[in-house]
């Protein structure tokens, strides 16, 4: 179960969606919908999950095992996170390389497209959305929205996990204690407090450092510099 969500998100078909959707159409119109439009699921999915606890006294922690919903929820946040990684080291690398990235994707085939074309959002996204090209500034604001959906979509995953994943059965117990340990995590403090014992938790904590660490010291340094 938990090798099929490592494998099926390592895959990142979110990644490969995005690819497709930026296909015959305005890139840059594209990346600001797909980055507001995570940001606010991530966001809207925690205080969901809080009222949730606080209003009915339901708890997800633990739940990965027992709800195939719950499953497919860790996928997409799993294959969400890996999306962010890969997207912005690969923006990075091509500022850094003097590459232009316009042409990257388009390897979908056309009928594919065709259909894609033909939907309601791609003439929304043509239409109304700002398709100025993207500044360092405009990627700062990307980058900084994605670290904190990297935060609350890393919570989400170490809340679902189950209880004898974590060493002395000591794991995040409700949303707000799983923010803290996914906040410590992708901010490398690691007060260790709470430790995962599993192979999964743990290679989480990895991941969250690796994308936490993108993000900050790669994308933020060379976002910074003169346009």
């Amino acid at each position: 179960m938990h090798l099929a969500v490592l494998i099926i998100g390592l895959l990142s078909p979110t990644f490969w969606l995005a690819s497709l959707l930026k296909q015959d159409v305005n890139k840059a119109k594209v990346i600001r919908l797909l980055n507001w439009f995570c940001f606010l699921v991530a966001a809207f999915s925690v205080v969901g999950i809080l009222l949730t606890e606080y209003l009915f006294n339901v708890h997800l922690t633990g739940s990965v095992d027992e709800k195939w919903l719950v499953v497919l929820w860790s996928i997409y946040l799993l294959s969400r996170c890996s999306e962010i990684y890969i997207a912005f080291l690969r923006d990075a690398l091509d500022k850094v390389a003097g590459k232009k990235s316009e042409f990257r994707g388009k390897w979908w085939p056309k009928w594919i497209v065709q259909i894609k074309n033909k939907l309601l959002i791609h003439q929304w996204v043509a239409s109304r959305l700002n398709g100025e090209p993207l500044k360092n500034h405009d990627r700062l604001r990307l980058s900084f929205r994605s670290y904190f959906e990297l935060m609350a979509n890393f919570a989400i995953l170490y809340l679902v996990t189950p209880l004898d994943f974590w060493e002395g059965c000591r794991m995040p117990g409700g949303i707000w204690e799983s923010i803290y340990f996914s906040g410590v995590t992708i901010t490398t403090l690691g007060y260790g407090d709470i430790t995962p014992s599993h192979w999964f938790p743990q290679f989480l904590t990895v991941f969250e450092v690796l994308c936490g660490f993108v993000l900050i010291v790669v994308c933020f340094a060379i976002y910074l510099q003169q346009e």
